[in-house]
C-alpha cells in the first residue's frame, strides 16, 4: 500500500504497480482498512460525515465542486450530506447524526464508518483487517453482510485477514493459511475445522500435500 518500504514485483490486471506511495495505490483502485481504526483508520476529532468522504474527496476529487476553471475546490455539501446520510441507514451507523464526532461512537459503529469510507472509494481491491475484533454481535453481523454486498453490489475483490475461523468460512471463497511467514495451505470454506487444525499447526503441508513429519 506504499505505507511501508518493499521489494518484490506487485501486479495487478498484467502491470506492474508503483507502490512508491499509498496515493498511487489508491488511484490504481486498492484501498486497505486497518484492524487499528481508532488510531490509523479514523479522524477522531471529525464528523462520521467528514471521516467517510474524506479518502475519497482527498485521492478521486469525489465530493468536491470547482471554482476558477478547476483552481479551487471546495466540499459539495449536498451530495457530501446525502451520501452520508445514506451509509448512516444502509450501514446501520447508530449515532445522533452525521455531524456527531466518530471518537464518541462505540467499536462497532466506529468500524462501520470505516467500511462507508471504503465505500465511498469504490476499490477494485480492498484489504481489511480483522474487521469484527472487538465489536458487539450485532455490528458484527452486519459487518460480515456488508462486507458480502460490496463484493457483489461493487465488484470488489475483497482480502480478509482475521483471526476468526468463522468469520472466514462463512464469507470467503478459498482461505489461505501462512504459517512460519509462508503460504502453508489453500483450503475451501467448506473443509472440517480438523484440516483447519493441522494447517494453523503445521502438520499439513501444502508442498506435498500430506501430514508434516516434522511436527
Amino acid at each position: 500500500m506504499g505505507i511501508y518500504p518493499s521489494t518484490g514485483q506487485l501486479l495487478k490486471n498484467g502491470l506492474e504497480m508503483d507502490t512508491s506511495s499509498t496515493a498511487k495505490v489508491i488511484a490504481n483502485g486498492i484501498y486497505f482498512l486497518s484492524e487499528d481504526r481508532r488510531q490509523s483508520g479514523l479522524l477522531l476529532d471529525h464528523s462520521i460525515e467528514d471521516n467517510i468522504i474524506f479518502t475519497a474527496a482527498q485521492q478521486k476529487n469525489k465530493f468536491l465542486k470547482s471554482y476558477l476553471l478547476r483552481a479551487i475546490n471546495i466540499v459539495d455539501k449536498k451530495q457530501s450530506l446525502s451520501f452520508s446520510k445514506n451509509c448512516l441507514i444502509t450501514l446501520d451507523i447508530r449515532c445522533r447524526n452525521v455531524h456527531q464526532k466518530v471518537k464518541h461512537l462505540s467499536g462497532g459503529n466506529q468500524q462501520k464508518v470505516c467500511l462507508a469510507r471504503a465505500i465511498a472509494l469504490e476499490p477494485e481491491v480492498l484489504f481489511i483487517s480483522e474487521p469484527t475484533r472487538g465489536v458487539d454481535i450485532g455490528a458484527k453481523e452486519k459487518i460480515l453482510k456488508t462486507l458480502l454486498e460490496i463484493n457483489i453490489n461493487l465488484g470488489t475483490t475483497i482480502i480478509l485477514a482475521s483471526s476468526d475461523l468463522g468469520d472466514l468460512k462463512r464469507i470467503c471463497d478459498r482461505i489461505v493459511v501462512l504459517y512460519e511467514g509462508k503460504v502453508w495451505d489453500i483450503l475451501s470454506p467448506d473443509c472440517s475445522d480438523m484440516r483447519f487444525a493441522q494447517a494453523f499447526s503445521g502438520e499439513w503441508s501444502l508442498e506435498n500435500n500430506q501430514l508434516s513429519v516434522n511436527n
